[in-house]
């Protein structure tokens, strides 16, 4: 692929992205569904363009976002959580056992669960079971996302990813 039209569609997915978390911002619920779909459109630049470009990509959707949202939870989420996850997921099929695997993809959420409960996007309760039961919670949708996610880029690259 040329680089006018890697760079194009790199554009195109972090607008993309960026209107998807706007969308979301202004919507009561479901904001957490709509930042792991905003994360598909870095998932299709890293597919098609390389990891590079799906970086570039994240990046450039992070700034604008910021830009556009402020300190909205919706885009702490995505920045800290979901947007990145693609590129973390390409980089851990290349590694050569399951364990390994499996350790990459649980730094997000290692990660990103203290920083989101600090920046108080995972709500506070006066006893601290309840927001450690959230977490939990978190952390099993997270890994029933990355089952789901790992579905969706099989049927992008059998369906839409351009042949090499």
């Amino acid at each position: 692929m040329r680089r006018t039209r890697k760079l194009t569609m790199s554009a195109v997915c972090a607008a993309a992205a960026v209107v998807v978390l706007l969308i979301g911002r202004f919507l009561p619920t479901g904001q957490l569904s709509l930042a792991a779909i905003a994360s598909l459109f870095i998932c299709a630049a890293a597919i098609d363009c390389g990891l590079g470009w799906g970086v570039l990509t994240f990046a450039v959707s992070t700034v604008l976002g910021f830009t556009f949202l402020g300190a909205a939870p919706i885009f702490w989420v995505y920045a800290l959580l979901f947007g990145y996850f693609p590129i973390v997921s390409l980089a851990a099929e290349r590694a050569r056992t399951k364990f390994a695997r499996y350790a990459v993809l649980a730094l997000p959420i290692l990660v990103s669960a203290p920083i989101l409960y600090l920046l108080k996007v995972i709500p506070h309760y006066t006893p601290p079971w309840k927001s450690a039961l959230i977490i939990i919670a978190l952390v099993v949708v997270y890994w029933i996302y990355i089952f789901g996610y790992g579905k969706l880029i099989l049927y992008y690259r059998t369906r839409f990813a351009r042949r090499r």
